[in-house]
């Protein structure tokens, strides 16, 4: 793999895990519709990250839906409630941009925190076991 490829695979992942911080702050801070958009954009920068080890290079955020859902959930790579997160999110984070009626509550953003975490370290763990081997 060439060097310019790894790096922007670990930039990537590295942002989406300082979106998941982002979440966590604003989250604290009492903006949860901005939690729940740095939420998403944690688990999308995650999942191009991913997508991009194995030479895909989605343009758009249907994109990166779709060929997560096609080239590591499908497969079984990851379990089908990484797809589900990723879907969940996206619908979620335009909600909350675009939805100016949108309402959260505090427990609902903080169980997709959880689940964008958990989301980004299983992405973290995937990516470094392909990078060492």
């Amino acid at each position: 793999m060439e060097k310019g490829l790894r790096d922007e695979i670990l930039l990537r992942l590295e942002k989406g895990k300082k979106k998941i911080l982002a979440a966590k702050r604003l989250l604290d801070a009492g903006f949860y519709e901005d939690a729940i958009s740095r939420a998403y954009y944690g688990v999308f920068h995650a999942a191009k990250a991913a997508l991009l080890l194995i030479g895909d290079d989605p343009r758009s955020h249907d994109g990166v839906l779709h060929l997560f859902g096609l080239r590591f959930v499908k497969p079984k790579i990851f379990d089908e409630k990484m797809g589900v997160i990723l879907r969940k999110l996206k619908e979620m984070r335009e909600t909350a941009d675009y939805n100016v009626l949108a309402f959260f509550s505090e427990e609902e953003v903080r169980s997709s925190i959880r689940e964008a975490e958990t989301f980004v370290n299983e992405i973290e763990k995937y990516i470094k076991e392909k990078l060492e081997s």
